[in-house]
Protein backbone atom coordinates (compact mmCIF):
# COMPACT_ATOMS: atom_id res chain seq x y z
CA UNK A 1 0.00 0.00 0.00
CA UNK A 2 1.70 3.31 -0.55
CA UNK A 3 1.49 6.00 2.18
CA UNK A 4 0.08 9.09 2.76
CA UNK A 5 2.14 11.88 4.40
CA UNK A 6 0.94 14.61 6.57
CA UNK A 7 0.53 18.09 4.69
CA UNK A 8 1.42 20.80 6.78
CA UNK A 9 0.49 23.48 4.19
CA UNK A 10 -3.27 23.11 3.48
CA UNK A 11 -5.64 20.11 3.76
CA UNK A 12 -7.85 21.14 1.09
CA UNK A 13 -4.65 20.28 -1.27
CA UNK A 14 -4.29 16.71 -0.07
CA UNK A 15 -8.00 16.64 -0.60
CA UNK A 16 -7.47 17.41 -4.18
CA UNK A 17 -4.44 15.51 -4.91
CA UNK A 18 -5.74 12.35 -3.45
CA UNK A 19 -8.65 12.39 -5.13
CA UNK A 20 -6.85 13.26 -8.45
CA UNK A 21 -4.83 9.94 -7.35
CA UNK A 22 -7.50 7.89 -5.92
CA UNK A 23 -10.25 7.64 -8.65
CA UNK A 24 -9.65 3.17 -9.21
CA UNK A 25 -12.09 1.12 -7.61
CA UNK A 26 -9.24 0.45 -4.73
CA UNK A 27 -8.11 4.16 -4.46
CA UNK A 28 -4.06 4.90 -3.13
CA UNK A 29 -2.72 8.13 -3.04
CA UNK A 30 1.10 9.34 -2.55
CA UNK A 31 2.44 12.88 -1.45
CA UNK A 32 5.84 12.39 -1.18
CA UNK A 33 7.56 15.10 0.14
CA UNK A 34 5.53 16.20 3.27
CA UNK A 35 6.57 15.11 6.78
CA UNK A 36 4.51 12.69 8.36
CA UNK A 37 3.33 13.45 11.41
CA UNK A 38 3.10 9.18 12.24
CA UNK A 39 -0.37 9.53 13.97
CA UNK A 40 -1.66 5.85 14.19
CA UNK A 41 -3.44 4.33 11.05
CA UNK A 42 -7.13 4.67 11.31
CA UNK A 43 -9.61 1.64 11.82
CA UNK A 44 -12.72 1.44 9.87
CA UNK A 45 -14.78 -1.13 12.36
CA UNK A 46 -18.52 -0.50 10.94
CA UNK A 47 -20.85 0.99 8.88
CA UNK A 48 -24.50 2.51 9.55
CA UNK A 49 -26.97 1.82 8.07
CA UNK A 50 -26.10 -1.59 7.47
CA UNK A 51 -25.16 -2.73 4.15
CA UNK A 52 -26.30 0.13 2.04
CA UNK A 53 -27.31 3.79 2.00
CA UNK A 54 -29.00 6.35 -1.27
CA UNK A 55 -25.81 7.64 -2.95
CA UNK A 56 -25.26 11.29 -2.81
CA UNK A 57 -27.91 11.55 0.07
CA UNK A 58 -27.54 9.39 3.13
CA UNK A 59 -25.42 10.47 6.05
CA UNK A 60 -23.64 7.44 7.46
CA UNK A 61 -21.89 6.74 10.61
CA UNK A 62 -18.56 4.96 10.77
CA UNK A 63 -17.26 3.39 13.60
CA UNK A 64 -13.94 2.39 14.70
CA UNK A 65 -10.26 4.26 15.88
CA UNK A 66 -7.77 6.72 15.35
CA UNK A 67 -10.11 9.05 13.80
CA UNK A 68 -9.12 13.07 14.21
CA UNK A 69 -11.21 15.10 16.06
CA UNK A 70 -10.85 17.75 12.98
CA UNK A 71 -13.49 17.16 10.68
CA UNK A 72 -11.34 18.51 7.95
CA UNK A 73 -8.52 15.84 8.86
CA UNK A 74 -10.84 12.99 7.63
CA UNK A 75 -11.23 11.61 4.36
CA UNK A 76 -13.29 9.21 3.71
CA UNK A 77 -13.27 7.71 0.20
CA UNK A 78 -16.24 5.71 -1.64
CA UNK A 79 -14.66 3.98 -4.80
CA UNK A 80 -11.52 6.77 -4.84
CA UNK A 81 -14.84 9.49 -4.60
CA UNK A 82 -14.29 11.36 -1.41
CA UNK A 83 -17.43 12.05 1.17
CA UNK A 84 -18.19 14.99 2.98
CA UNK A 85 -17.35 14.68 6.29
CA UNK A 86 -19.82 16.41 9.06
CA UNK A 87 -18.56 15.27 12.35
CA UNK A 88 -15.66 13.41 14.26
CA UNK A 89 -14.52 11.94 17.20
CA UNK A 90 -11.45 9.79 17.72
CA UNK A 91 -14.06 6.72 17.65
CA UNK A 92 -17.28 7.58 15.14
CA UNK A 93 -17.02 9.76 11.82
CA UNK A 94 -20.26 11.06 10.24
CA UNK A 95 -20.15 11.54 6.53
CA UNK A 96 -22.58 12.05 3.53
CA UNK A 97 -21.86 9.87 0.96
CA UNK A 98 -21.02 11.35 -2.81
CA UNK A 99 -23.49 10.19 -5.52
CA UNK A 100 -21.08 7.16 -6.39
CA UNK A 101 -24.09 4.05 -7.86
CA UNK A 102 -22.42 0.45 -7.43
CA UNK A 103 -23.23 -2.29 -5.95
CA UNK A 104 -19.40 -3.05 -4.92
CA UNK A 105 -18.36 0.15 -2.94
CA UNK A 106 -15.00 0.40 -1.51
CA UNK A 107 -14.39 2.30 1.53
CA UNK A 108 -11.43 3.71 2.97
CA UNK A 109 -10.50 6.55 5.84
CA UNK A 110 -7.22 8.70 5.22
CA UNK A 111 -6.67 10.88 8.78
CA UNK A 112 -4.06 13.56 7.41
CA UNK A 113 -0.65 12.73 9.51
CA UNK A 114 -1.13 9.34 9.60
CA UNK A 115 1.24 6.73 7.63
CA UNK A 116 -1.53 4.61 5.82
CA UNK A 117 -4.91 4.56 5.09
CA UNK A 118 -7.37 2.65 7.21
CA UNK A 119 -8.14 -0.99 6.12
CA UNK A 120 -11.05 -1.38 3.54
CA UNK A 121 -15.29 -1.39 4.34
CA UNK A 122 -17.12 -3.21 1.06
CA UNK A 123 -20.61 -1.35 1.19
CA UNK A 124 -23.24 -0.33 -1.51
CA UNK A 125 -24.65 2.22 -2.80
CA UNK A 126 -28.41 2.67 -4.41
CA UNK A 127 -29.70 5.12 -6.84
CA UNK A 128 -31.53 8.21 -4.82
CA UNK A 129 -33.52 8.56 -7.86
CA UNK A 130 -33.89 6.66 -12.04
CA UNK A 131 -36.00 7.31 -14.61
CA UNK A 132 -38.30 4.44 -14.14
CA UNK A 133 -39.39 3.82 -17.32
CA UNK A 134 -37.92 5.09 -20.78
CA UNK A 135 -39.98 7.06 -23.14
CA UNK A 136 -38.98 8.55 -26.79
CA UNK A 137 -38.11 12.45 -25.75
CA UNK A 138 -39.58 13.61 -28.83
CA UNK A 139 -42.74 11.75 -29.53
CA UNK A 140 -43.87 10.23 -25.97
CA UNK A 141 -44.80 13.15 -23.42
CA UNK A 142 -46.04 12.02 -20.41
CA UNK A 143 -48.72 13.44 -18.36
CA UNK A 144 -50.93 11.73 -15.27
CA UNK A 145 -49.37 8.72 -13.55
CA UNK A 146 -50.93 6.21 -10.79
CA UNK A 147 -50.08 2.53 -9.60
CA UNK A 148 -52.42 -0.30 -9.19
CA UNK A 149 -52.02 -2.33 -6.53
CA UNK A 150 -49.56 -4.63 -8.26
CA UNK A 151 -47.29 -1.58 -9.48
CA UNK A 152 -48.36 -1.83 -12.53
CA UNK A 153 -47.83 1.92 -13.87
CA UNK A 154 -50.74 3.93 -15.53
CA UNK A 155 -49.66 6.62 -17.49
CA UNK A 156 -51.15 9.26 -19.99
CA UNK A 157 -48.76 9.71 -22.87
CA UNK A 158 -50.34 12.94 -25.27
CA UNK A 159 -52.06 11.67 -28.09
CA UNK A 160 -51.31 8.57 -27.63
CA UNK A 161 -53.40 7.35 -24.98
CA UNK A 162 -53.35 5.73 -21.51
CA UNK A 163 -50.62 3.31 -21.01
CA UNK A 164 -49.69 0.36 -18.54
CA UNK A 165 -46.45 -0.51 -17.38
CA UNK A 166 -45.85 -3.63 -15.53
CA UNK A 167 -43.29 -3.79 -12.56
CA UNK A 168 -39.52 -4.13 -13.30
CA UNK A 169 -37.26 -5.70 -14.95
CA UNK A 170 -38.46 -4.65 -18.58
CA UNK A 171 -38.78 -6.13 -21.35
CA UNK A 172 -40.91 -5.70 -24.99
CA UNK A 173 -43.79 -6.63 -23.65
CA UNK A 174 -43.64 -4.51 -20.48
CA UNK A 175 -45.72 -2.02 -21.62
CA UNK A 176 -48.79 -1.84 -23.37
CA UNK A 177 -51.86 0.37 -24.63
CA UNK A 178 -54.48 0.36 -21.45
CA UNK A 179 -57.00 3.04 -22.60
CA UNK A 180 -56.85 4.13 -26.50
CA UNK A 181 -57.35 7.44 -27.82
CA UNK A 182 -60.46 7.19 -29.10
CA UNK A 183 -61.58 10.51 -30.45
CA UNK A 184 -59.82 12.42 -27.61
CA UNK A 185 -56.53 12.47 -28.37
CA UNK A 186 -55.04 15.14 -25.68
CA UNK A 187 -53.56 14.44 -22.02
CA UNK A 188 -54.88 13.07 -18.89
CA UNK A 189 -53.67 15.47 -15.75
CA UNK A 190 -54.44 13.22 -13.03
CA UNK A 191 -56.32 9.70 -11.94
CA UNK A 192 -57.50 7.87 -8.51
CA UNK A 193 -59.11 4.47 -7.86
CA UNK A 194 -62.38 4.65 -6.41
CA UNK A 195 -64.68 1.98 -5.54
CA UNK A 196 -64.71 -1.39 -6.10
CA UNK A 197 -61.13 -0.46 -7.97
CA UNK A 198 -63.18 1.52 -10.57
CA UNK A 199 -60.47 4.14 -12.32
CA UNK A 200 -61.47 7.76 -12.22
CA UNK A 201 -59.55 10.60 -14.83
CA UNK A 202 -59.67 13.78 -15.28
CA UNK A 203 -58.42 15.82 -18.66
CA UNK A 204 -58.84 19.62 -18.26
CA UNK A 205 -61.88 19.35 -19.45
CA UNK A 206 -65.80 20.05 -17.77
CA UNK A 207 -66.08 16.26 -16.45
CA UNK A 208 -64.51 13.45 -14.43
CA UNK A 209 -64.48 10.07 -16.71
CA UNK A 210 -64.33 6.28 -15.75
CA UNK A 211 -61.58 4.87 -16.96
CA UNK A 212 -62.34 1.16 -18.50
CA UNK A 213 -59.35 -0.83 -20.21
CA UNK A 214 -59.65 -1.43 -23.53
CA UNK A 215 -62.45 1.04 -23.75
CA UNK A 216 -62.09 4.91 -25.73
CA UNK A 217 -63.53 6.73 -23.29
CA UNK A 218 -66.75 8.69 -24.24
CA UNK A 219 -69.07 10.86 -22.49
CA UNK A 220 -68.18 11.83 -18.87
CA UNK A 221 -69.41 10.18 -15.61
CA UNK A 222 -70.24 13.34 -13.95
CA UNK A 223 -70.26 17.23 -15.17
CA UNK A 224 -69.86 20.14 -12.62
CA UNK A 225 -71.70 22.94 -14.10
CA UNK A 226 -68.53 25.22 -14.42
CA UNK A 227 -64.66 25.00 -15.56
CA UNK A 228 -62.44 22.44 -16.34
CA UNK A 229 -61.43 20.18 -13.55
CA UNK A 230 -57.45 19.61 -13.03
CA UNK A 231 -57.18 17.43 -10.31
CA UNK A 232 -59.12 15.15 -7.76
CA UNK A 233 -59.48 12.95 -4.61
CA UNK A 234 -61.51 10.27 -3.18
CA UNK A 235 -62.28 11.08 0.63
CA UNK A 236 -63.03 7.93 3.39
CA UNK A 237 -66.76 8.39 2.59
CA UNK A 238 -66.31 7.61 -0.98
CA UNK A 239 -66.67 11.60 -2.19
CA UNK A 240 -64.37 12.69 -4.89
CA UNK A 241 -63.08 16.10 -4.40
CA UNK A 242 -62.35 17.78 -7.68
CA UNK A 243 -60.51 21.13 -8.37
CA UNK A 244 -61.65 23.57 -11.36
CA UNK A 245 -58.28 26.00 -12.57
CA UNK A 246 -60.16 28.89 -10.14
CA UNK A 247 -62.56 29.63 -7.74
CA UNK A 248 -64.11 26.57 -7.24
CA UNK A 249 -63.91 23.24 -4.99
CA UNK A 250 -66.60 20.11 -5.92
CA UNK A 251 -67.67 17.20 -4.15
CA UNK A 252 -69.06 14.49 -5.91
CA UNK A 253 -71.02 11.40 -4.72
CA UNK A 254 -71.47 8.03 -6.17
CA UNK A 255 -74.64 9.26 -7.65
CA UNK A 256 -72.71 11.69 -9.79
CA UNK A 257 -74.57 14.54 -7.53
CA UNK A 258 -72.40 17.92 -7.51
CA UNK A 259 -72.00 20.18 -4.44
CA UNK A 260 -69.40 23.15 -5.45
CA UNK A 261 -67.42 25.42 -2.38
CA UNK A 262 -65.94 28.28 -3.66
CA UNK A 263 -62.38 29.16 -3.28
CA UNK A 264 -61.02 32.53 -4.45
CA UNK A 265 -58.10 31.64 -6.28
CA UNK A 266 -56.12 29.85 -8.87
CA UNK A 267 -56.28 25.99 -8.19
CA UNK A 268 -53.87 23.41 -9.32
CA UNK A 269 -53.53 19.97 -6.74
CA UNK A 270 -55.38 18.45 -4.47
CA UNK A 271 -54.81 15.88 -1.59
CA UNK A 272 -56.73 14.67 1.45
CA UNK A 273 -54.71 14.10 4.43
CA UNK A 274 -56.30 12.97 8.04
CA UNK A 275 -59.61 13.93 6.85
CA UNK A 276 -58.20 17.38 5.62
CA UNK A 277 -58.54 18.75 2.08
CA UNK A 278 -55.07 20.15 0.83
CA UNK A 279 -55.01 22.19 -2.29
CA UNK A 280 -52.20 23.80 -3.82
CA UNK A 281 -53.22 27.33 -5.26
CA UNK A 282 -52.25 31.35 -6.23
CA UNK A 283 -54.40 33.31 -3.35
CA UNK A 284 -54.63 36.97 -3.30
CA UNK A 285 -50.66 36.94 -4.71
CA UNK A 286 -49.90 34.28 -2.41
CA UNK A 287 -48.11 31.01 -3.54
CA UNK A 288 -49.18 28.19 -1.07
CA UNK A 289 -51.03 24.61 -0.07
CA UNK A 290 -54.34 25.53 2.16
CA UNK A 291 -55.93 23.38 4.55
CA UNK A 292 -59.57 22.36 4.61
CA UNK A 293 -60.82 20.55 7.03
CA UNK A 294 -64.21 18.13 5.69
CA UNK A 295 -66.29 18.47 8.95
CA UNK A 296 -68.81 15.95 10.13
CA UNK A 297 -71.37 16.57 7.85
CA UNK A 298 -68.63 16.35 5.02
CA UNK A 299 -68.39 19.78 4.06
CA UNK A 300 -65.33 22.22 4.54
CA UNK A 301 -64.77 24.07 7.55
CA UNK A 302 -62.60 27.37 7.36
CA UNK A 303 -59.32 26.93 4.86
CA UNK A 304 -56.18 27.98 6.61
CA UNK A 305 -52.68 28.60 4.90
CA UNK A 306 -50.04 25.82 5.63
CA UNK A 307 -47.34 26.37 3.67
CA UNK A 308 -46.40 29.77 1.90
CA UNK A 309 -43.92 29.34 -1.18
CA UNK A 310 -44.09 32.68 -2.15
CA UNK A 311 -41.08 34.28 -0.94
CA UNK A 312 -38.91 30.72 -0.54
CA UNK A 313 -39.23 30.57 -4.10
CA UNK A 314 -40.00 33.51 -6.53
CA UNK A 315 -42.28 33.18 -9.33
CA UNK A 316 -43.07 29.27 -8.41
CA UNK A 317 -46.17 27.33 -8.90
CA UNK A 318 -47.07 24.18 -7.17
CA UNK A 319 -48.18 21.79 -9.24
CA UNK A 320 -48.07 17.84 -7.38
CA UNK A 321 -48.53 16.97 -3.44
CA UNK A 322 -48.14 14.33 -1.35
CA UNK A 323 -47.85 12.98 1.78
CA UNK A 324 -45.66 10.16 3.90
CA UNK A 325 -47.29 8.22 5.99
CA UNK A 326 -45.32 10.12 9.05
CA UNK A 327 -47.00 13.31 7.64
CA UNK A 328 -44.21 15.07 5.60
CA UNK A 329 -45.80 16.71 2.78
CA UNK A 330 -43.72 16.64 -0.65
CA UNK A 331 -44.45 19.56 -3.26
CA UNK A 332 -43.54 19.28 -6.61
CA UNK A 333 -42.86 22.75 -8.09
CA UNK A 334 -43.09 24.11 -11.66
CA UNK A 335 -39.55 25.34 -12.04
CA UNK A 336 -36.04 24.44 -10.61
CA UNK A 337 -33.62 24.10 -9.64
CA UNK A 338 -34.24 21.56 -7.01
CA UNK A 339 -38.14 21.03 -7.66
CA UNK A 340 -39.27 19.20 -4.99
CA UNK A 341 -39.52 19.97 -1.45
CA UNK A 342 -40.58 18.72 2.03
CA UNK A 343 -42.67 20.17 4.29
CA UNK A 344 -42.88 19.27 7.99
CA UNK A 345 -46.02 19.27 9.96
CA UNK A 346 -44.13 22.20 12.44
CA UNK A 347 -44.26 23.95 9.17
CA UNK A 348 -39.89 23.69 8.43
CA UNK A 349 -39.29 22.57 4.68
CA UNK A 350 -36.40 21.75 3.09
CA UNK A 351 -35.72 21.20 -0.71
CA UNK A 352 -35.67 17.16 -1.50
CA UNK A 353 -32.59 15.31 -2.90
CA UNK A 354 -30.43 18.93 -3.15
CA UNK A 355 -28.82 18.74 -6.96
CA UNK A 356 -29.07 15.31 -7.01
CA UNK A 357 -32.51 14.53 -9.15
CA UNK A 358 -32.33 15.57 -12.13
CA UNK A 359 -34.81 17.25 -12.80
CA UNK A 360 -36.13 20.93 -13.30
CA UNK A 361 -40.32 21.14 -12.86
CA UNK A 362 -42.81 18.80 -11.72
CA UNK A 363 -45.96 17.88 -13.82
CA UNK A 364 -47.65 15.25 -11.67
CA UNK A 365 -46.42 12.84 -8.74
CA UNK A 366 -48.09 9.89 -6.88
CA UNK A 367 -46.85 8.01 -3.87
CA UNK A 368 -48.02 4.53 -3.44
CA UNK A 369 -48.60 3.05 0.28
CA UNK A 370 -47.26 -0.23 -0.54
CA UNK A 371 -43.89 0.44 -1.31
CA UNK A 372 -41.46 3.09 -0.70
CA UNK A 373 -41.49 5.16 -3.60
CA UNK A 374 -42.47 7.99 -4.77
CA UNK A 375 -43.20 8.87 -8.62
CA UNK A 376 -43.21 11.99 -10.54
CA UNK A 377 -43.28 12.90 -13.84
CA UNK A 378 -40.85 15.35 -14.49
CA UNK A 379 -41.40 18.12 -16.75
CA UNK A 380 -39.41 18.70 -20.57
CA UNK A 381 -36.95 20.76 -21.10
CA UNK A 382 -35.75 22.23 -24.36
CA UNK A 383 -32.65 24.46 -25.54
CA UNK A 384 -32.70 27.98 -26.87
CA UNK A 385 -33.11 26.09 -30.76
CA UNK A 386 -36.22 24.22 -29.43
CA UNK A 387 -34.92 20.98 -29.29
CA UNK A 388 -35.86 19.11 -26.57
CA UNK A 389 -32.97 18.12 -24.63
CA UNK A 390 -34.71 16.38 -21.25
CA UNK A 391 -37.84 14.31 -21.91
CA UNK A 392 -41.08 14.23 -20.11
CA UNK A 393 -40.76 10.94 -18.29
CA UNK A 394 -42.10 8.86 -14.96
CA UNK A 395 -39.07 9.26 -12.50
CA UNK A 396 -38.63 6.91 -9.33
CA UNK A 397 -37.15 8.66 -6.18
CA UNK A 398 -36.31 6.23 -3.37
CA UNK A 399 -37.88 7.43 -0.15
CA UNK A 400 -37.17 5.01 2.17
CA UNK A 401 -40.84 5.29 4.09
CA UNK A 402 -44.51 4.65 2.71
CA UNK A 403 -46.51 7.16 1.29
CA UNK A 404 -49.74 8.25 2.93
CA UNK A 405 -53.45 5.84 2.46
CA UNK A 406 -55.36 6.82 -0.83
CA UNK A 407 -59.09 6.91 0.77
CA UNK A 408 -60.19 5.35 -2.51
CA UNK A 409 -58.82 1.67 -2.92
Amino acid sequence: MKKILYNTFSVLMLLTTLFITSCNEDPTASLEGYPSANLPTPVLSTVSPTGEALAGITQITITGSNFSTEVRNNLVFFNGVPGTTMNATPTQLTVKVPNVVSDTVIVRIAVVGATDFSNTYQYKLVPAWEVYYPLDMNTEKAYGIILDNNNNMLISISGKGIWKITPPPFDSTSKSVYVPIGTYTGKWDNFRYGPAGELYGVRTARGVWKIVEGVAPGSPWASPTTGSILALEFDNNQNIWALNGSNNIFKIKQDASVTSYPFTGALRAIRIFENNLYVAATKAGVEGVWKIPITQSGDLGTEELYFDITNIRLQTKINAIAFAADGDMIVGLDKGPNPLMVVKSNGSYEELYAGVVAANSVVSMYWPVNGTSLYIVRGEEKDLTGKVTVGQAPLRIEMQKSGAPYYGL
